[in-house]
């Protein structure tokens, strides 16, 4: 099996924080270094015309990769995994976010993903010892967590910081698919405008491999940056959170269960 793997990192970019891009960062060339025979995309979600190309301290190639797609994460995620899907590398894809997520886990967890013909999820915990999370953001999480469990029957059991996923290539085209197909249809059967669910690819994602009933392999890792976001941005992640899993139970009925309203 090559030691081989396909990295997505989405990387917002907008006139504040033109300066602090993590493409032009050292980060792609260490993680390139590690990894030489894997490819890296970066994703970029905004304007790429604030990107100043001198910057990079690695030249773009056929390893190192920069797209950009329309504003919002859903789309940046979901152009990225089709764009790497389109090339036919054959490779498993991990996706992790410039921040929070350990790079360093990026390449084992694809490897794993592709030896195991599964879905790996690292779930970020935050426990209380550590003081990264207030109170509301503690509840929140325990709420999110309560829902996705009672909707796949026990089966999956993560929190709101469950975006650091790895993906096998032989069932990578399937779970894409279908994790579209479930955001569109949480968006139609809510009545809401074509691309406005742009958080939220992640779970769709996860629910989409269990629909092909393939095994979600959790693994935990402690959060390291403080998260403490407003109570009604925790509110709206876990609304979009009930009407995704609502769409993935009318679609995948003996599999999910309606969420409660």
């Amino acid at each position: 099996m090559p030691n081989k793997s396909v990295m997505i990192v989405p990387n917002y970019i907008s006139k504040d924080s033109e300066n602090e891009a993590w493409v032009t960062s050292s980060k792609p060339t260490e993680i390139l270094a590690t990894y030489p025979d894997s490819i890296l995309i970066v994703v970029i979600n905004g304007n790429i015309d604030l990107l100043d190309k001198n910057k990079l301290n690695y030249a773009r190639s056929d390893r190192f990769i920069i797209i950009s797609s329309s504003s919002g994460l859903k789309n940046a995620l979901e152009f990225g995994y089709k764009y790497a899907i389109s090339n036919s590398w054959d490779l498993p894809i991990v996706r992790f976010d410039t921040t929070e997520h350990p790079w360093e886990l990026s390449h084992p967890m694809a490897m794993f993903a592709q030896e195991t013909f599964s879905t790996v999820c690292c779930d970020l915990i935050f426990p209380q010892e550590l003081g990264l999370m207030p109170k509301h953001e503690l509840l929140s999480d325990l709420r999110y967590r309560k829902l996705v469990q009672k909707v796949t029957k026990g089966k999956l059991n993560v929190g709101e910081a469950h975006g650091f996923i790895a993906l096998c290539s032989k069932h990578i085209n399937n779970i894409i698919y279908r994790a579209s197909i479930i955001i569109e249809t949480a968006e139609n059967i809510n009545n809401l405008d074509s691309g406005s669910i742009q958080w939220g690819f992640d779970l769709a994602i996860l629910l989409a491999s269990q629909s092909l009933e393939l095994n979600v392999i959790r693994i935990e890792n402690n959060g390291t940056l403080e998260r403490n976001r407003p109570q009604e941005k925790c509110d709206d992640q876990y609304n979009k959170a009930k009407i995704i899993c609502g769409a993935a139970s009318q679609l995948y009925p003996n599999l999910f269960t309606t969420p409660e309203k």
